[in-house]
């Protein structure tokens, strides 16, 4: 198997685990008597352990990994919704002024341009049949 389409199908799985597993850490870091006692019980075998441990990583790195993104995706859009306010402020006051000109008694100079002819859409022929 092609290691480049084995690693695109787990992706996500292994970008959820290494900030999980930097969580698990910084956690194991602070809380170090939570982690002897259930490395300690004895009713769980070792492979139900690590199960647990690769599960708790992916769901705490799945978890970063959305509060990230929400929070790059919230700024970007501010940043966005901004700029489209200021546009359209800068537009309604070019449409202002040109109406505080028109009512004062200057005369616009008519559009050099003929109307502009609607587009045809492509899925439309000439005689406006659908093709």
């Amino acid at each position: 198997m092609d290691w480049a389409k084995l690693l695109d199908k787990f992706f996500v799985f292994i970008a959820a685990l290494i900030p999980g597993g930097f969580v698990l850490l910084v956690g194991a870091l602070r809380h170090s008597g939570l982690w002897g006692m259930f490395w300690s019980l004895n009713y769980l075998g070792y492979q139900t352990k690590v199960g647990i441990l690769i599960f708790a990583a992916f769901a705490a790195g799945l978890t970063v990994n959305e509060a990230v993104s929400f929070m790059i995706n919230f700024a970007a859009s501010s940043v966005a919704s901004y700029r489209m306010a200021s546009a359209q402020k800068q537009a309604a006051l070019k449409a202002k002024d040109a109406a505080q000109e028109a009512a004062s008694g200057q005369v616009l100079p008519p559009a050099a341009q003929p109307a502009a002819q609607p587009e045809i859409p492509m899925w439309r022929s000439q005689t406006g049949e659908i093709s």
